[in-house]
């Protein structure tokens, strides 16, 4: 019986590791294009609520020659990512952060959204700014921010501040 209770103790030990998130706020945008790429404000934190200005979101089903706005996606919003979300993007912060990673093409492409990563951890940001991100970049950490971006389920709320977007 002991023993039964020494083992549960140490389970129950190891199991409530508490999870380290490797940010206090990531400020993710987008910039339109010649086509039908959104423009997007988004403002993480490390408690997994999130706002958002969706600035320019076209519908689904839009053509460059036949460009209709979605008015249900665009204006001021927040919300909560889901469990898995935020981890797998803790995950891809840490993944990025390391050094010689790659998340732009070096090649200058002019139709194209410019997509601006900041990550600020304590008083310190890093900057990510590309208009040609690398597949990696694009599919890991660029995919999963428009996810947030794309919920359904998120609450409208005022107008708010926007300045920390930049890279500069």
């Amino acid at each position: 019986m002991s023993l039964f209770v020494i083992f549960s103790f140490i389970f129950l030990l190891v199991s409530c590791k508490k999870e380290y998130s490797n940010f206090d706020k990531i400020y993710y945008s987008t910039s339109t294009c010649l086509g039908t790429c959104p423009e997007y404000y988004l403002e993480l934190s490390r408690d997994k609520s999130f706002k958002l200005y969706a600035k320019t979101v076209f519908k689904k089903n839009s053509s460059y020659f036949d460009l209709e706005f979605d008015s249900t996606k665009i204006g001021y919003f927040e919300g909560i990512i889901e469990d898995e979300i935020y981890k797998n993007l803790n995950n891809q912060i840490n993944i990025i952060n390391s050094p010689g990673y790659k998340y732009n093409r070096n090649q200058i492409i002019t139709d194209r959204q410019n997509i601006k990563l900041v990550v600020q951890r304590g008083g310190d940001k890093t900057c990510y700014e590309t208009f040609y991100p690398t597949e990696n970049f694009q599919k890991n950490v660029i995919n999963l921010l428009n996810s947030v971006c794309e919920k359904s389920d998120m609450k409208i709320i005022e107008k708010f501040d926007i300045e920390n977007y930049g890279c500069r």
